[in-house]
Formats: structure tokens, sequence, C-alpha cells
């Protein structure tokens, strides 16, 4: 099975959140060779017919009016048929990471559909022309393609809106069936609650030292209990999450401020500068100093 794994970055080395495009293929045009990406993709078709393909062998040949999902770690191809009746195929593609929705305070729904999202379906859904979920699918896209090609004051933001709201509406739309495409256990409306309240001390306390029985305790959990949520929630472990915020608070304030890395150091919660640029080039691959040259073109020199 020959394949390829998708690039997710910019030209700069940064996460792409999201790529939402009209395209146009003529017949027996190939529009993408196998390929795999942890993105969430839908595509609609707005004219003529596309061929599909999962996983090297199903195949579906979608028309005018039809969506398509494609879940995180699928394969999938396509093309405009040689025998298609059309001269053309045209299609809405919109591909983004649930972590372009992530909002700042977590709430149970963000826990049971966010969490994890990259690794819950395995499963490719046809939302035929004519269904009440295509026609609320394509209506969704329709608005968020709208945002990037006219470019508005704040499209991100209206961006985001109409992608949460896209995604809500995906997620009611796919098949339940006991929700059998949902290959990760199930996590209790209580247990949900928990981890909110976590997640949340987490983030008012991640500039202090900070270890889970301390979580633990505060939400007034075993230290075993919160062990277990993590582990059912997440692919990374507390130690990881912890410093994953940490990083991630740091590089908003390398970018936003001119204060030293030393100072963005302390604020973040590491005990030294020299740690903290260890721990920062092993996620990013870059010093905090090369992070920030980087992403404002500045050569400024700063206190270490």
């Amino acid at each position: 099975m020959s394949f390829y794994s998708e690039k997710e970055t910019d030209s700069k080395g940064r996460k792409k959140l999201y790529e939402i495009f009209r395209d146009e293929h003529p017949r027996g045009k190939i529009m993408s060779r196998a390929h795999i990406h942890t993105y969430h993709e839908l595509l609609y078709i707005t004219h003529g017919e596309v061929t599909l393909v999962c996983n090297n062998s199903t195949r579906y040949i979608l028309r005018k009016g039809d969506v398509f999902f494609v879940p995180p770690g699928v394969i999938h191809s396509s093309h405009v048929s040689q025998q298609s009746a059309y001269e053309t195929g045209c299609t809405i593609t919109a591909k983004f990471s649930t972590h372009m929705l992530f909002p700042l305070a977590n709430t149970i729904s963000d826990i049971h559909y966010l969490v994890g999202a990259e690794s819950k379906y395995d499963n490719c859904v046809l939302f035929p022309v004519g269904s009440a979920e295509a026609a609320v699918l394509s209506d969704n896209l329709r608005l968020a393609v709208g945002e990037i090609e006219e470019q508005s004051p704040c499209f991100e933001i209206a961006l985001r809106g109409y992608l949460s709201v896209l995604y809500a509406n995906l997620m009611r739309s796919l098949p339940r069936e006991d929700d059998k495409l949902d290959t990760r256990p199930k996590v209790s409306t209580r247990n949900a609650q928990l981890l909110c309240d976590a997640l949340s001390y987490i983030e008012a306390n991640y500039r202090n030292p900070l270890s889970i029985q301390q979580v633990a305790d505060a939400c007034g959990i075993t230290y075993a209990q919160l062990t277990y949520l993590f582990s059912k929630c997440f692919v990374k472990g507390f130690s990881e999450y912890l410093l994953d915020l940490r990083i991630t608070y740091a590089q908003k304030l390398l970018l936003q401020t001119n204060r030293s890395v030393t100072d963005i150091a302390i604020d973040c919660g590491f005990d030294n500068a020299s740690y903290f640029t260890k721990k920062f080039r092993s996620i990013t691959d870059m010093t905090p100093k090369e992070f920030r040259n980087k992403y404002l073109g500045t050569t400024q020199n700063e206190q270490k």
C-alpha cells in the first residue's frame, strides 16, 4: 500500500490549523495521490463527479451535492474519472485540526468531542445529495470558504465559528449505532467534569511547581483517578500535557512581548532559562531566541 503523509506545516514550520478551498479538475485528472493526514476533511461536490478511494480499496463515486467525510488517519486519494460524463469535477474542500476549535476554558463537550479527536474515527462517511445532513454540511462549507475568499476583517474569528458549527453538525450527522465509530473508551459525564476541573486548575497554576498529586487533591479525587482520566482522554500523560501548556504560553510571550528569555522561563513555570531552552528546543527544534527571531524577523539582543 503506497501512500505519503501530507505536509501539515507552512513555509515557516508552523502547524497549519486549516486549509479550505474551491477546486476544479478536468476529466481524467488525478486530484490527489494516496495520502494520509491528521486533519478532519470534508469534500463537497459542487459540479460534476469525483471518484474517491479510501484505504486503497473502498471506492466512492461522488456527484453534485454529495458531502464526504474523511477522518484523520485514513489513507485516501481522489480523481475525476476518464469515463465521467462531465468535463470537470468541482469541489469545496475543508481540512482542519480540532486545535483550531479549542477554547481557553474546556467544557464537557470539549472533553467528549475535541480531546483526542484525531484518533476517534476510522471510517469514511458519505452524506448523499438530498439528505438533511448533506444540506446542512454543504451550507456550513460554503460559509467557511466564503470567509477564506473574502478575507474580511476578523475573518479567522468568524471562520473558527463556522468551523465549530460545521464540526458540531458533523458529529451529530455521523452514524451512531451505539457510537460504533468511536473506538475510544467512553468518558462519563462525571469524569468529563472532573477532567474539566483538573484542566482548569492546571491552566490557573501552570506557572507554579505542579504535580499530578496536587491537581488531584485540588479537585477532590485520587492520584489514580486523575492518572486514569489522562490515559483515557489523552495520548500524552500529565507531565507532557503540562510541559506543552507551558511551552505554548512561552511562545505567546516570546512573540507578544520583549521580555527576556529568563523572565519568560520563570513566568511559565521553569526553574531556569537553561532548562527552559532545552525543553523548548525538544518540542520546537529551536531555541527560544531562534523562535522569536524566525517569526518576528528580529535579531534583538536579550538578557539570558
